[in-house]
C-alpha cells in the first residue's frame, strides 16, 4: 500500500468512526497500526468526543514494512480489551481488521526440516487458535481486505461470511462505510442477544436502530414487532418506552438517529505492509448512525414548510416526507424499501400521508419547496 493508500485508510477510518455518537458511555475507539510489530496508536478511553478522535486518527503516521496479521491480533486479544484501556464488561467487544489479506509472522522458526519450512502451517495454526481464543472471550472480527488475493483465509479470521467486506482498491473504502457500519450494529445486536439471559427474539431488519422510537407505535406496531421486535422492545411479552409527550424537534439533521442496540467495545485492525493497514478499538453502547455517500438533497422543515437544505441521503436512501396524524410533521433520509413500507402502513390505516423522494422535483410537488 502506498502512502496514498493509506490516507485513503485513514479517511475511511475517519468517516466510519463519524457514523457512532463519541463518548464515554456510548461509543469508544481504539486504534492499533502493524507492520512487522504491532503498535498501539491509542486505547478506547483514550478520547471521549468525536473531534479530538478525528484528529487523533488523521494525525496517524505511514510505516512500509511486513504485514504481521498474527502478532497483530494477538496483541488486540491480550492488550486491548483490558479494563485500564477503557473496556467495558458489559459491551460487545468487536475487532475490524483492515488489510490486503496477508498473515505472515516475523519470527519465522530458526530450524527447517528436509529443507522446508513449517512456518505456513505454524502461522495457520496459531492464527486459529487466537481466533477460537477471542471467540471464546466474546471478541467478533469483522474484516475488510483491499485487493486481496485469499479471501478465504479472511473469512476464516471472521468466522462468518456476512463479516467480510472486499474492495478492489483503497479509494473504493469509503463507498462501504455504510455497510461496515451496519454490520458492525448488526454483530454487536446479536452478540447481546445471545448474551443477555431471556432475550430470545431477534430482529429481522437490520437498520432497526435508525428508527425513530414512535415507528415502535401505532400505526406502525404490527410491523415493528415482525421485523424489529428487539429493538423496540416486544421481546418475551415486554413493550416499548417511547412516550409520544416526549418527542421533540432534534436539533441535528434527522438523518442522524439514536440506536438503543448496546455495542460496547470494537476494535478494528488495519495492518502496515508495503500495503498498510490500521487496527481500531472501539466500544459502543447507545449507537447514533448517519449515512455518508450522499445523493438524494432532503431538507430539514417545519409545519409551515419553511425548510433548510442541510441534507443529502446515502445512494440507497430517499427522502421521506412525513404527515401523520400526532405526529410532527417531519422530512428525513430513510432507506427506500423502509419508506415504502411505511408509506403503506400509513395509507392502510388512512392516519396520513407519507411520501419517499428521490429527487428535488418529487419534493417540489409535494413541498413546494
Amino acid at each position: 500500500m502506498t502512502p496514498e493508500g493509506f490516507s485513503d485508510v485513514l479517511h475511511f477510518v475517519e468517516n466510519l468512526v463519524g457514523k457512532f455518537t463519541i463518548s464515554r458511555s456510548t461509543v469508544q475507539v481504539g486504534l492499533v497500526t502493524f507492520s512487522s510489530t504491532p503498535h498501539r496508536e491509542f486505547d478506547l478511553n483514550s478520547y471521549s468526543d468525536d473531534r479530538h478522535l478525528q484528529s487523533a486518527i488523521h494525525h496517524v503516521s505511514f510505516t512500509a514494512k511486513q504485514t504481521d496479521t498474527l502478532s497483530a491480533l494477538k496483541f488486540v486479544h491480550t492488550s486491548s480489551f483490558e479494563h485500564e484501556r477503557g473496556a467495558r464488561p458489559s459491551s460487545s467487544h468487536i475487532v475490524i481488521l483492515l488489510t490486503d489479506g496477508v498473515v505472515t509472522h516475523s519470527h519465522p522458526p530458526s530450524h527447517q526440516s528436509h529443507g522446508q519450512s513449517s512456518h505456513g502451517q505454524d502461522v495457520q495454526t496459531e492464527l486459529n487458535h487466537t481466533i477460537d481464543l477471542m471467540q471464546s472471550k466474546g471478541i467478533d472480527v469483522i474484516a475488510i481486505g483491499v485487493n486481496v488475493r485469499n479471501a478465504n483465509l479472511l473469512t476464516r479470521i471472521t468466522r462468518d461470511p456476512s463479516n467480510y467486506f472486499a474492495v478492489s482498491d483503497s479509494a473504493d473504502l469509503n463507498h462501504n462505510a455504510d455497510a461496515v457500519a451496519q454490520r458492525i450494529c448488526a454483530v454487536a445486536r446479536q452478540r447481546r442477544i445471545t448474551t443477555t439471559p431471556g432475550l430470545s427474539c431477534v430482529d429481522k431488519v437490520d437498520n432497526c436502530y435508525q428508527f425513530e422510537k414512535y415507528y415502535c407505535m401505532p400505526p406502525y406496531e404490527t410491523w415493528a414487532r415482525t421485523n424489529c421486535p428487539a429493538y423496540c422492545g416486544y421481546c418475551n411479552g415486554g413493550s416499548p418506552t417511547y412516550s409520544y409527550s416526549t418527542a421533540t424537534t432534534s436539533s441535528k439533521p434527522s438523518t442522524t438517529r439514536d440506536a438503543t442496540t448496546t455495542i460496547s467495545d470494537i476494535t478494528t485492525s488495519t495492518t502496515n505492509t508495503p500495503t498498510k493497514t490500521l487496527l481500531t478499538t472501539a466500544q459502543i453502547s447507545q449507537v447514533t448512525f448517519s449515512g455518508s455517500v450522499n445523493k438524494t438533497e432532503c431538507p430539514t422543515c417545519d409545519e409551515t414548510l419553511s425548510c433548510v437544505w442541510n441534507q443529502t441521503c446515502d445512494v440507497s436512501n430517499v427522502c421521506m416526507v412525513r404527515s401523520v396524524s400526532g405526529r410532527k410533521f417531519n422530512t428525513h433520509c430513510i432507506r427506500a424499501d423502509d419508506c415504502e413500507i411505511m408509506k403503506s402502513f400509513v395509507l392502510s390505516s388512512g392516519g396520513g400521508e407519507i411520501y419517499c423522494c428521490w429527487n428535488r422535483e418529487c419534493l417540489w410537488k409535494y413541498l413546494g419547496v
